[in-house]
């Protein structure tokens, strides 16, 4: 028996569109939640490392110790404000791949906790600061040179971020399996991305007036009603960025990763009945 692995199917453009929509309508409550308890912490986090950084120039600016110069008063501000806000960065990042957890386990009908997800100390954050700074150069080098191999390079290692995530590999690693699960299909990626955004480019164009009007108005009702609307889309379109990548890289891993298909021998003819002997 010899086995013959096919060729992987194309990815599914509009399923896969149509997929992303299905569990972005699973996933719409845990993700605004963890976006509704995230947002105010970080502007108060925001708001602290400022006024605390602000409290400690204020006082070596007027105390004796700075001699007049005003290079301590900003080193101090700095030993203040640059450890706050790469507290704030890692907090950040932490809650963008408890994101993408809760996107993963919405595909499946999974139900995880905000505790585990924020307490999950994989991956490094670092590292994972580290390869989506590496994508994010590679991207813009490819751009300098021309757009559509810059548009390749987004397609082929965009989903190393979601590689490392779900599948716990390095900086290395997750650029390879990117690289490997797009192969053959970063036009079909492309497209969903594409789609997904000219769905999206009425919903922007029809803000831009509905924000005009908002700036001239003085009704505090219809101020409310305009702001909580546009609060209301930037969640949901949040919420379908976050679920798409996840969508796509487990749909191109499930092609790329199943098994191969095997084709069974064909069967051998049967031998053809020896003569009968005269009598």
């Amino acid at each position: 028996m010899s086995d013959i692995a096919f060729a992987p199917a194309k990815l599914p453009v509009f399923a896969t569109l149509k997929k992303a929509c299905r569990v972005s309508l699973k996933a719409v409550g845990p993700l605004l939640l963890l976006s509704l308890l995230f947002t105010p912490v970080f502007f108060f986090a925001i708001l602290t490392v400022w006024f605390v950084s602000l409290l400690v120039g204020m006082f070596f600016s007027s105390s004796a110790i700075t001699l007049g110069s005003t290079a301590l008063v900003d080193l101090a501000m700095l030993a203040v404000a640059v450890p706050g806000f790469l507290a704030i960065l890692v907090f950040t990042i932490r809650v963008l791949v408890g994101s993408f957890r809760l996107a993963d386990a919405a595909c499946d009908g999974r139900t995880l906790k905000f505790a585990d997800v924020l307490r999950n100390r994989r991956p490094n954050v670092l590292v994972f600061f580290a390869l989506v700074l590496t994508v994010v150069v590679m991207t813009l080098l490819g751009l300098v040179a021309f757009i559509v191999p810059g548009v390749m390079v987004v397609m082929a290692f965009g989903l190393a971020p979601i590689a490392m995530i779900l599948e716990d590999k390095g900086l290395r690693d997750s650029l390879t399996r990117s690289r490997q699960l797009t192969a053959g299909n970063r036009w079909q990626f492309f497209g969903v991305y594409l789609i997904a955004n000219l769905v999206y480019l009425p919903v922007y164009i029809a803000s831009k007036p509905l924000m005009a009007a908002l700036n001239e108005t003085e009704n505090i009702t219809t101020i409310i009603a305009m702001t909580v609307v546009s609060v209301v889309v930037s969640l949901l379109s949040s919420v379908f960025a976050t679920v798409i990548p996840v969508v796509v890289f487990r749909e191109l891993r499930a092609l790329k990763d199943r098994p191969a298909e095997v084709v069974a021998p064909e069967p051998a003819p049967e031998p053809a009945p020896e003569p009968s002997g005269a009598a």
